[in-house]
This record gives C-alpha cells, structure tokens and sequence, in this order.
C-alpha cells in the first residue's frame, strides 16, 4: 500500500492547475508556507519505545523506504525531484520544464523517459503522454466532471489499451479528499481527512479483490505532526499497522535551513549498529567455540606439525580457524565485532570480544586444553 501512496503524492503533486483554469504553484499546492527553495524528506519505518516513535534504519526495505529531495523554482513549482535509495544512493533525478503560464510542459527522469503535458486554452491538463526514446510508454488522459470537483484520469499502456481508471475528488480548498483506483480484478478508494488547518490528519484504504470473493482490505492511517516557525511540518508520524515517521528538511529562499535530520540519522544509524551488534554477541559465541576447538587441536598437534605440542605458546589467528578477518597475529574481526587473543599461557588463554568503533570489552571467554567458558560461566 505504501508504494502506491508514494506514486499518488507524486502524481497529485503536479497536476497543474484547478479546472476553471486558476494556475496554482507546487509550493501551495504542497500546502508550504513562505519562500521554500527545497525540502529533504527521509521516510522510516518506526519502532515505538515508552510511547515513542522512532526510525528504524534498514539497508533495504520491501516497502522501499525513500528519501526524496524537491527543489522549487523561484515561481514556486518544482524545478527538479531526487530519489534515494538507502538514503545516500541516487536512484532517480525527474525534472521538469515549463511553459510561458508556468504550466509543467515536459518532463524528464535519468533512464531517459520523457513525459509530454498538454493543456486546454485555460491551462486546464489534458493529458500526460510518456515516451522512452520514440517508443510511448503510457499516456493519461484527464477528464472532469461539470459542476463538480471530480478528475478522472484514465492511464494507457502502449497498445492503447486502458490499464487504471483513477477518479479524484477536491474538496472547496483544493485539497483531494477521496478517490478510486480501478484496475483490471481489483480497486483501490481512498478517504483522506483534513482538520481546520486544511492538514491531512486520517486516510483509509479499501482494496477490493475482485478474483477472491470480492475480498475487502481496510488500512487506516492517522497523521500527527511537528511544525517549524513557519507552521511548515517537519516531522509526520504515520501511525498504522506499520507505523512510520518521515522528516522533512526545508530550505528557505533567505538561507534559514529547519527540520535539520543530521543528529537524527546519527541516534537511527547507531540504534541500528547496536541492534546487529547485540545480535552479533549471540552469535560470536559460535565463533568463540570456532576458535577454541581449533586452538584446542593447536594445542595437541606436535610442534614438528607446526602445533603447540601440548602448550599455547606460540598461538596466533595465523596458526588456526576462525571465519574472521585476520588484522595482527593476535587480532581478528567481521563488519562489527573485534575478537583479541589476551594473557597467552601454556595452559590456557582469552579472548575477548569488542564493538570495532570502541574499546569496550563487550564478551570475555577462558579457553584450556579440554574446556571453554564465557563470561558469568567461568
């Protein structure tokens, strides 16, 4: 359901201009307040703690959690759009051109798909026709309903046959307040709620699969917000079955930056570093035994076999196994975790286990001839 709420907040985002011709900037259409040169919105997957949303990071996602920059022009509609993926890499840049009434008239993403707009004498869309090279990729035709707030936009493979219906209706603001998505077995409504501000606060999808019974699937999403000075939101909780919360940096034209999410990418990415961490130290006591049975076996081979003929002397990761990383003769590690060859005796030796970032002795094991023991167990 996410990846089709991405798609219509693109889609919504640029539609152009109302139906009786009143050109309308991104800027307000987004509901943005005062001169906003860009926003930076990070979108996360949440974990709730004493009440608290917060960001878990991921390296990937099923739902594809994004990061998506917007840069407006000085008339206020989006000059171009940037997607990450995993919040660093780029995988898409869209921009946009155009006309003399500041209406969108062509745009263009990095794998070289163009999108050719065509409006009415009033600069009302009429349809969005998308190419790759020469080739017609999809094309939507708009039309609207007489005295209504209704849009439909009926979406075109290229053999011209129809794949979605979508019909929109705006409230008295300007704002869309419900729809429907049909597609070939199943459909999509969407009710979006608005408080006093005009602010999207609840939305409720139905998905009605018409190939199992005509099955109903209800998905609730309510919004809470945190705003900047300018009353712009900077921080949206989506709370569902699959809660969520997204961050929005905004820049402005006078080069006042709010919602700045540095240090809350640092709290996410070391909640996450601690989480592989803790799940780490389970599993490095398989490497503890890993490296105990083969300095065990180091310590019974005869030291014409390159073994400790019945001592540890001489014991180092460059004479046994451990699956790890060898960094010194008594130093080893994986993506995490630092393990260390300590008090070396013929009869026995350590080992202790650390975070790579830190020195903090995390695991301690005391390995003899014919036993193992961790920590609390020696």
């Amino acid at each position: 359901m996410r990846s089709y709420h991405l798609v219509l907040i693109l889609f919504v985002f640029l539609l152009g201009c109302t139906k009786n011709g009143n050109v309308d900037n991104d800027l307000r259409k987004e509901g943005l307040n005062g001169d906003v040169v860009k926003t930076s919105t990070l979108q996360f997957d949440a974990i709730i703690k004493f009440g608290e949303y917060l960001p878990i990071l991921k390296p990937t996602s099923e739902y594809g959690s994004y990061k998506r920059d917007v840069h407006f022009n000085i008339a206020g509609n989006v000059d171009y759009i940037t997607l990450f993926t995993n919040y660093i890499d780029t995988s898409n840049v869209i921009e946009y051109e155009y006309n003399e009434i500041n209406l969108v008239s062509k745009s263009t993403d990095s794998f070289g798909e163009t999108g050719q707009y065509e409006y009415d004498e009033e600069g009302v869309l009429l349809s969005r026709s998308f190419y790759n090279g020469t080739i017609l990729v999809r094309k939507d035709i708009y039309q609207f309903e007489e005295l209504s707030n209704f849009k439909i936009m009926n979406t075109y493979s290229s053999d011209g046959n129809l794949f979605r219906r979508e019909k929109i209706h705006f409230n008295d603001f300007g704002r869309e307040d419900s729809s429907i998505s049909i597609y070939d077995r199943f459909s999509i409504q969407n009710v979006l709620y608005y408080d006093e501000q005009n602010l999207l606060v609840k939305e409720i999808f139905r998905t009605i699969n018409e190939s199992i019974l005509n099955l109903e699937d209800d998905t609730e999403l309510n919004y809470k917000y945190k705003f900047d000075s300018n009353g712009n939101w900077i921080q949206k909780i989506v709370e569902s079955d699959i809660p969520e919360i997204h961050y929005r940096e905004i820049e402005y034209l006078n080069g006042e930056i709010t919602g700045n999410y540095d240090q809350i990418m640092v709290e996410a990415t070391n909640r996450y570093n601690d989480e592989i961490v803790n799940n780490r130290i389970e599993e490095s006591r398989q490497t503890i035994a890993q490296i105990a049975s083969s300095s065990q076996a180091y310590y019974i081979k005869p030291t014409f076999m390159d073994g400790g003929g019945s001592s540890f002397k001489g014991l180092n990761f460059y004479n046994i196994k451990s699956g790890l990383e060898v960094t010194g003769s008594t130093d080893a590690s994986d993506d995490y975790l630092t393990f260390k060859l300590k008090n070396i005796e013929p009869e026995s030796f350590t080992i202790e286990v650390m975070r790579k970032d830190t020195d903090k002795v995390l695991m301690t094991a005391n390995i003899t001839p014919d036993n193992m023991c961790i920590d609390r167990n020696c």
